[in-house]
């Protein structure tokens, strides 16, 4: 039987993360979505009918498997956390930290507050984005499947304290591509050149501002 080697890039549908990686195999359809630590952590996390893979390139030889999945983490920048699952450089690359090494870290993580910087790569990154049927329906079952404890409830109610609770929105090109703005209208707005008020005015009605509309707000 045939054996395939390629490169494939997972695709996390709830946040837009990816993940790049190289597998060889027999049956194209096996189901598989990568092993990396933080990937293996997120696909359990979020559930594997939440993530969707893309054959990026088939190759003939494994060193040019190797050598193309490298490129490719380089090239969607799979490594920049704000982006991506990937840890290492690809190829027969290996990370230097250990698995407690990785989990520490990604607790150092949680509760860190964004840089505009970072908020801006995620923006960027999620340009281009277009949201299927079955895209907004995983996101839906995603939400559903959430649980929220009184602890939680009680902590959500202390953080949220004298702050403003950020809307997120479906908001629609002028091609008919849709995006998520996960770091709020205002943000999404400053970065692709338009104007907040014009742009809240094309939920009220059918005309478009630039090209663009709000479809919905979902939160």
């Amino acid at each position: 039987m045939k054996k395939y080697l390629f490169v494939y890039k997972t695709t996390n549908l709830v946040n837009g993360k990816i993940y790049v990686g190289k597998h060889i195999c027999k049956n194209l359809e096996d189901g598989y979505l990568g092993s990396g630590i933080i990937i293996t952590a997120a696909i359990k996390k979020y559930g594997k009918d939440n993530f969707k893979r893309e054959i990026i390139e088939h190759v003939q030889t494994k060193p040019e498997l190797s050598e193309r999945e490298t490129f490719w983490i380089k090239e969607l920048r799979s490594q920049d956390l704000t982006i991506g699952y990937n840890i290492t450089n690809g190829g027969d690359g290996f990370s230097s930290w250990t698995t407690e090494q990785h989990i520490k870290a990604a607790k150092k993580r949680v509760g860190q507050k964004r840089s505009e910087e970072t908020r801006e790569k995620q923006s960027k990154a999620r340009v281009g984005m277009k949201f299927s049927d079955e895209h907004k329906k995983n996101l839906s079952k995603a939400r559903q499947k959430r649980v929220i404890t009184e602890e939680t409830r009680k902590k959500c109610s202390k953080t949220s304290r004298g702050k403003i609770n950020i809307k997120v929105f479906i908001v629609e090109d002028s091609d008919g591509n849709q995006y998520e703005t996960i770091n709020g209208l205002t943000d999404f707005c400053r970065i692709h050149n338009l104007n907040l008020s014009h742009m809240h005015h094309t939920i009220k009605n059918s005309k478009k501002h630039k090209g663009w509309r709000i479809i919905k707000c979902i939160s």
